[in-house]
């Protein structure tokens, strides 16, 4: 496979995204789980940020508790986070 050298940066770059996306979302999986949630899953991408956690109902302090979580870590708009539960 040939590489070209004036892509090399970019794909660099890329990479050195996509493992910051990686430990962000691993951060806020055990942040998650720190508050009582036996398991959390995330998903970043560029437009939103989508958390399940594993409880049959959440109540609105448990999604005011994730979505402080989410917000901290992130930087996004509540708007573009979304929070389910998975049961």
């Amino acid at each position: 496979m040939l590489i070209r050298h004036d892509t090399l940066p970019a794909a660099m770059a890329a990479g050195s995204a996509i493992k910051f996306k990686k430990s962000e979302k691993n951060e806020m999986e055990s942040l998650i789980e720190n508050k009582g949630f036996t398991e959390a899953l995330v998903v970043i991408t560029d437009t939103s940020v989508n958390i399940s956690v594993k409880k049959q109902d959440l109540s609105q302090s448990d999604v005011a508790k994730i979505m402080d979580i989410a917000i901290r870590e992130t930087g996004r708009k509540a708007e573009e986070i979304v929070i389910q539960s998975k049961f």
